[in-house]
């Protein structure tokens, strides 16, 4: 057995590891422990000793809590492949993985993992494949990513995050390869997640049926892309202006429940015509819009905008204004209010009794205006403009002849002359 190379024992009731088991197997590169029953306690510290040349350890689907320690890893330290997923690990310490610095791929996939910190992966900068998939993170780890510069492969689907923000990989220059499958909670991709993975060259998001948003211009600035599957979502909405067209070589856009809107009729229009782009697209039951209508469509839409936009900034220009001088204005209500409630108030005199203030010549004149007697002169005789004729034979125009033949016993009395 000195010679074996690989050593198979998957799918059996081991529970235990001894110390020294594979001492023989000095040439073993390859050794298949996976779906046994081997408990973090069934590991000893020497259980890898003499296999120094071993290049792939499975010890995924087992009864693994916790990662083995770095000294149980120490004998190994050319390992090159680790699949540890499938296990319920409560959580990965801080350098678990750094006696294994030659690391290029890493499965911890089903592991039940709520979250991984910044330490987790230090060590094993070498990392090219990561497999994080089927876990319970409720946020991208992108902190914990940001060490992994010469990450190539990363899945990280079936995870309880709900949208993948921005900048979300940013430490991964050298991604090539990405896949997000059956996460039911994710709902959005913002516009930037991939902006700083300009090598990618394989996206795969399928099979999120709650992701209905990919912002505009996704995926553009991706030069070398080639393949987009963004099959079994959905996706309501997409357009041309989320790829990036340069590399593109393969699209399956379909099983979504996409609008058969003008953007999707110019999307469609644009894989035809690219003679390079194979593709699988989602059908539309109805008739899609053509060049002309989507062309009044959108215009119209662009005027629409042009009005509501700047009138949306003024009302919020003006908003800003009454939040930003609030103080000013409360001190200019308050003080116009107490001028008022002064100007009102009447002060008391040593009685109590309001006290009025002194009258001027103005107003002095007015009231002996007022209360002055009647003269003579203030009485005048009206008769000259009651009648039509001489002074002797008034003549009453419309009244009856009695009236008219003594007028002066009804109209010969002075009036009075008031200064009203």
């Amino acid at each position: 057995l000195g010679e074996l190379l690989v050593l198979n024992l998957r799918g059996n009731l081991i529970d235990q590891i001894d110390a020294l088991t594979f001492t023989p197997l000095a040439k073993l590169e390859e050794l298949n422990l996976g779906q046994n029953r081997i408990a973090s306690v069934g590991l000893s510290v020497s259980s890898f000793v003499g296999i120094g040349d071993l290049k792939i350890l499975l010890l995924d689907d087992n009864l693994l809590s916790v990662i083995p320690s770095a000294e149980t890893f120490k004998p190994i330290d050319k390992l090159a492949e680790l699949y540890i997923g499938t296990n319920s690990l409560v959580t990965v310490e801080d350098g678990a993985f750094k006696m294994l610095s030659e690391l290029t791929l890493l499965d911890l996939r089903s592991s039940l993992l709520p979250n991984v910190s910044e330490g987790t992966f230090g060590g094993i900068e070498n990392l090219k494949t990561l497999n994080l998939a089927d876990n319970r993170f409720v946020h991208v780890p992108s902190s914990a990513l940001a060490v992994l510069r010469r990450l190539e492969e990363l899945a990280i689907g079936q995870n309880h995050f709900e949208t993948v923000p921005a900048h979300a990989f940013r430490g991964l220059p050298n991604l090539k390869r990405f896949e997000l499958k059956g996460s039911l909670y994710l709902r959005r991709i913002e516009r930037a997640a991939f902006q700083t993975n300009t090598n990618l060259e394989s996206i795969v998001i399928e099979s999120n049926k709650a992701l209905t948003v990919l912002e505009e211009s996704t995926f553009a600035g991706l030069l070398y892309l080639k393949h987009l599957s963004l099959r079994n979502n959905g996706l309501e909405r997409l357009d041309e202006g989320m790829l990036s067209w340069n590399s593109l070589r393969t699209v399956d856009i379909s099983d979504n429940p996409i609008n058969c809107d003008c953007y999707y009729s110019k999307l469609l229009q644009r894989l035809q015509s690219a003679a390079r782009v194979s593709y699988n697209a989602t059908g539309c039951p109805h008739h899609l819009p053509d060049q002309w209508e989507c062309e009044y469509m959108l215009e119209k839409n662009k005027n629409l905008i042009s009005v509501v936009v700047p009138l949306v900034a003024i009302v919020t220009a003006i908003a800003l204004a009454f939040y930003r001088f609030r103080g000013l204005l409360r001190e200019y209500v308050k003080n116009g209010c107490k001028s008022k409630a002064a100007a009102s108030v009447t002060p008391a005199g040593p009685t109590g009794l309001p006290v009025l203030p002194p009258l001027g010549r103005s107003e002095l004149s007015t009231v002996v205006d007022y209360e002055k007697p009647h003269s003579e002169d203030d009485y005048v005789i009206r008769s000259s403009n009651l009648y039509h004729g001489g002074v002797g034979q008034p003549i009453l125009n419309g009244y009856p002849l009695y009236l008219q033949q003594n007028p002066s016993v009804y109209y010969n009395k002075p009036l009075p002359i008031t200064e009203l």
